[in-house]
């Protein structure tokens, strides 16, 4: 596949993602705090990177069992729907790190 094409799937996937990243973000969290939902996880004593952490692996399964059946399209989650899912948990876990980080250097 031509890089042309490669950054065309790119681009395509990172809109999906960031309007997924934007009703998911309403849904879970509202406005306030986007990563609330897996903070809470510290009242079962789980470290919210962990949480996110556990929903990456959860997709990481899911397409290997996409793949493994061979079924891409799988009414219940696309291949896809599952690959934009994976990157915007990679985000959250990328943006709750920058904010200890933050945290810690104030």
């Amino acid at each position: 596949m031509k890089l042309k094409e490669v950054l065309e799937i790119k681009y395509n996937n990172f809109l999906k993602a960031y309007q997924v990243a934007i009703n998911k973000g309403k849904d879970y969290s509202g406005e306030e705090d986007d990563l609330a939902n897996f903070k809470a996880s510290a009242i079962l004593g789980i470290a919210p990177e962990k949480a996110i952490m556990v929903r990456i692996v959860d997709k990481l399964m899911r397409l290997k069992n996409i793949i493994d059946s061979g079924r891409i399209n799988d009414k219940s989650e696309t291949f896809s729907d599952t690959i934009i899912d994976l990157h915007n948990y990679l985000d959250l876990l990328y943006a709750l790190m920058l904010e200890k980080e933050r945290e810690k250097n104030e």
